[in-house]
C-alpha cells in the first residue's frame, strides 16, 4: 500500500438513524449489532460472498476490582466471521447478536498470537469499529463542564475499517 488513509466521514439523518434503532428494539438486539450486520451485509455484496470475514474491535478491559481506574487502551480486534443465509433482517441481526455473543469469552486473545497461528497472514483486510462515549452524556448535566469534542485520529492497517460513532448530542449516527 502508499500508506496513505484516507477519510470519509457521514452522518446518518435522524430518520434513518431511528429506523435502525426501531429494528434493534423489534429484535431485541443492541444497535452495534444492528450497525454490524449492516457491514456484513455490504461486504457480502461487494466481495460477492455469502460467508464474510472481517474484523470486530472489541474492549478487553479488565473486569476486575477497580479495573475501570486502570489507565491505558484496552481493544483487541478479533476475527468475525458469519454467513448470510437469508432471512429476515431480524433474524439475520439476532444472528450476529448470537455470534458476538459467543465471541465474547474470547475478546482479550491477541489478534497477532492468532495471526502467528494462521502462518503470519492476515485474516482480514476489513474491520468495524463501535463506539458510543455514553459517559459524556452524563458530564452534560454539569453545567461547569463543556465537552469540545469526541473526534478522534486513527491510523489503520485495514483496507477498510468503518467506525460508528454515536452522538452525545444528536440522534445521529456518524459513520
Amino acid at each position: 500500500g502508499s500508506g496513505v488513509v484516507n477519510t470519509v466521514g457521514i452522518k446518518l439523518e435522524a430518520h434513518v438513524s431511528e429506523g435502525l434503532r426501531e429494528l434493534a428494539r423489534r429484535a431485541g438486539v443492541p444497535l452495534k449489532s444492528v450497525l454490524l450486520a449492516a457491514h456484513l451485509k455490504v461486504l457480502s455484496s461487494i466481495g460477492g460472498e455469502r460467508d464474510v470475514v472481517t474484523g470486530l474491535v472489541s474492549n478487553g478491559r479488565p473486569e476486575t476490582t477497580d479495573g475501570d481506574r486502570v489507565l491505558g487502551l484496552f481493544l483487541n480486534t478479533l476475527p468475525f466471521r458469519l454467513s448470510l443465509d437469508g432471512g429476515t433482517w431480524e433474524e439475520f441481526v439476532a444472528k450476529t447478536f448470537r455470534a458476538e455473543r459467543e465471541m465474547l469469552p474470547y475478546r482479550r486473545y491477541p489478534l497477532s498470537q492468532i495471526q502467528l497461528e494462521n502462518g503470519g497472514r492476515a485474516i482480514f483486510d476489513t474491520c468495524f469499529n463501535y463506539v458510543h462515549f455514553h459517559v459524556l452524556e452524563e458530564l452534560a448535566s454539569f453545567d461547569e463542564l463543556e465537552v469540545l469534542g469526541t473526534g478522534g485520529v486513527a491510523d489503520t492497517n485495514f483496507a477498510l475499517l468503518v467506525n460508528f460513532q454515536l452522538s452525545t448530542q444528536t440522534p445521529e449516527i456518524d459513520v
